[in-house]
């Protein structure tokens, strides 16, 4: 459902994600939209392109959808204490008690990890899962607890990203 959205609406996530923003080229964020955990925001990088994040924070950690209109959908998950190395690595993510999802090959940098969702079928009930999930946790290739985030808010949010992305155009 939201996937099939994002296609045909044309919307992916931003790909200026792939590296981490380096203190001196820290983007300038506008509040866009809030509900209950989640807020959006549109972002302005250095090189002023834009893009649109939906978001959910807790202390030290946060867990993020970015989209731009024109790249491939990102998810960002960040944690303050985190110091990778870059690299890549597969990560597995399980939305409530449903089954869980194997995201290989992300890209881990600093304090965080970002996955590009590939699109199809697959994403569409990925995304599916993340507007109608109550809890989203992220765990390690080995299958150990890493964080959690709460999803309440984020039906209403992923619309407005939605929206957002489409004022990017």
């Amino acid at each position: 459902m939201f996937l099939t959205k994002l296609v045909q609406s044309t919307i992916a996530a931003a790909v200026v994600l792939a590296a981490p923003l380096t203190a001196s080229a820290q983007p300038y964020e506008n509040y866009y939209y809030g509900h209950k955990a989640w807020t959006v925001h549109v972002v302005t990088f250095a090189d002023n392109s834009l893009a649109c994040r939906a978001r959910v924070s807790e202390p030290g950690a946060s867990f993020a959808i970015w989209a731009d209109g024109y790249s491939a959908v990102t998810l960002e998950f960040l944690r303050s204490n985190w110091d990778f190395y870059e690299g890549r690595e597969d990560i597995i993510v399980q939305i409530d008690r449903r089954a869980s999802w194997d995201l290989t090959d992300a890209d881990l940098s600093g304090n965080q990890i970002l996955f590009q969702l590939p699109g199809g079928n697959a994403s569409d009930r990925f995304l599916g899962e993340i507007v109608r999930g109550n809890q989203v946790k992220l765990f390690s290739n080995s299958g150990d607890f890493v964080e959690s985030w709460s999803l309440a808010g984020s039906s209403a949010s992923i619309d407005k990203l939605i929206e957002c992305t489409r004022r990017l155009r």
